[in-house]
């Protein structure tokens, strides 16, 4: 490269399309996304043992102090400005980079409206799905994996995974200031069981400048792409 130290360069992308309608007193939408980047990180400042090697030379230990000393006649030529010079030091300092790429695929819809009346109102309701796959991939660097980059663990990953989730919520007015919220949610994730989270939810207007709200749920974290993947 033409360039000394670290430099990063990232490309990325997002496209969204969707739908939305109404059929009777019930709206609908639905909407599809894909997103994902590429990313570089180039580094001059790692050195190739083997390029190092074949620059300064063979090496040979002080037996007194035990210091690495180099060849008295390398093959890189000192106060010499040479291509044959450069090419050496390309070889000793090369552009060492870590390329790694990201891609992600949505699908959800929703669909809401009333499903009954109470004596204090309008239950309402609304039931939905989501669909994602997800990528993530760097390569590594095989000179790295190979212990030949000082300073540069040698690392790759490549995970794949879709995952599924499904919801319900009802709002329904049990009196004139009472109003309860209930949901649950399903998600599945690969090589972990379907897991169900419920939430009930309160809302009370005790007076006209003053709401109290009270809302019991559950739910769990899973593990992210990169923690789950291989690498």
């Amino acid at each position: 490269g033409d360039h000394f130290g670290q430099r990063n360069t990232d490309q990325s992308y997002r496209m969204l399309a969707g739908l939305r309608g109404y059929f009777g007193d019930w709206s609908w939408e639905t909407a599809f996304a894909t997103a994902g980047s590429h990313s570089v990180t180039y580094q001059t400042t790692n050195v190739n043992i083997d390029g190092f090697t074949k620059a300064f030379g063979p090496f040979t230990i002080d037996p007194g102090s035990g210091r690495v000393i180099i060849s008295d006649h390398p093959a890189y030529k000192f106060g010499e400005i040479s291509e044959a010079n450069a090419a050496l030091l390309r070889e000793a300092f090369p552009t060492f980079d870590i390329q790694s790429w990201t891609r992600l695929h949505t699908l959800d819809g929703k669909v809401e409206g009333p499903l009954f009346e109470l004596p204090a109102g309008e239950v309402r309701s609304a039931f939905g799905f989501n669909v994602s796959r997800e990528t993530f991939f760097t390569p590594g660097n095989e000179d790295a994996a190979n212990g030949k980059i000082t300073q540069q663990g040698g690392s790759w990953f490549d995970g794949k995974r879709t995952t599924y989730v499904v919801f319900a919520e009802a709002v329904a007015p049990i009196t004139e200031k009472l109003e309860m919220d209930l949901a649950l949610r399903v998600d599945k994730y690969p090589n972990f069981s379907a897991n169900v989270a419920p939430k009930i939810g309160l809302k009370y207007q005790a007076l006209p400048e003053l709401v109290l709200r009270g809302t019991y749920s559950e739910g769990f974290r899973a593990p992210s792409l990169a923690e789950s993947g291989t690498g």
